[in-house]
């Protein structure tokens, strides 16, 4: 359903969160890992200066962030990887980082209010001023903090007494999104079923449903092959369908 929610901006062609509002989404890979460690959705847009972003989403329901958990560990190490292997993108905002989770994740949220510290502040030595300072962060906040570097410090063994400072700077380029995609809260469909008006027939809302249902149903499809899809494969998979009717086609 994350997966549909992404392909309906790249069929509007609308801004994706965390790409960029200026930036215009032109094709999505699924499990990209030749690309990306952070491999489980791609996205590339295209700025209006022409230079081509990219944003890395890893997708966990409810990550625990903890040393103990392996798929939190990996996680944090996949994350690290594109960060200092792509060092010059990621710091220049060219590639970005995001991990999308649902909003009840306890540790994520922890870890969004983390990296929002982080970047708001210049340097990791204004990050160390900040979190002395007294009532900056909750203790539950702070205890995240401590097993992210416990995390990172178990990565890189050599680098054990960075593990701070690289944990500062993970942090300052990694930014969380909420998939609100489940029980009563279904936030992200309803925009999804909202933008998909304009490529259906009559602009209707029973189309646009219907649409985001095949869409979803096309990601499962996608995803194991790693598929790369852009505007004019998606129109073409979706050439057909009563539900889907273009106002041009690429």
């Amino acid at each position: 359903r994350y997966g549909a929610v992404l392909l309906s901006h790249l069929l509007t062609g609308t801004p994706v969160p965390g790409l960029g509002d200026a930036v215009t989404p032109v094709r999505i890979r699924f499990q990209a890992r030749s690309v990306s460690r952070v491999d489980d959705i791609v996205v590339v847009g295209t700025a209006p200066n022409k230079t081509e972003v990219v944003l890395s989403i890893g997708v966990r329901r409810k990550p625990k962030l903890v040393p103990s958990e392996a798929d939190s560990v990996k996680l944090i190490a996949d994350f690290l990887h594109v960060a200092c292997t792509r060092r010059a993108l990621v710091d220049s905002g060219r590639w970005k980082l995001a991990l999308a989770v649902v909003p009840s994740c306890v540790p994520a949220q922890q870890l969004k209010a983390l990296a929002e510290m982080a970047s708001a502040s210049g340097s990791w030595t204004e990050f160390q001023d900040r979190l002395r300072r007294p009532g900056s962060l909750q203790a539950a906040v702070r205890n995240r903090l401590t097993q992210l570097e416990a995390i990172v410090a178990s990565l890189i063994p050599e680098w054990s007494a960075q593990a701070a400072r690289e944990t500062w700077r993970l942090l300052s380029v990694l930014r969380l999104t909420e998939m609100r995609l489940e029980g009563a809260d279904c936030t992200d469909r309803t925009y999804s079923v909202e933008r998909l008006r304009d490529v259906t027939p009559q602009r209707s809302n029973d189309a646009a449903h219907a649409l985001f249902a095949h869409l979803a149903e096309q990601v499962g499809a996608y995803a194991p092959g790693g598929a790369v899809v852009d505007l004019s494969r998606l129109h073409a998979d979706l050439q057909g369908l009563d539900c889907f009717a273009p106002a041009y086609l690429p």
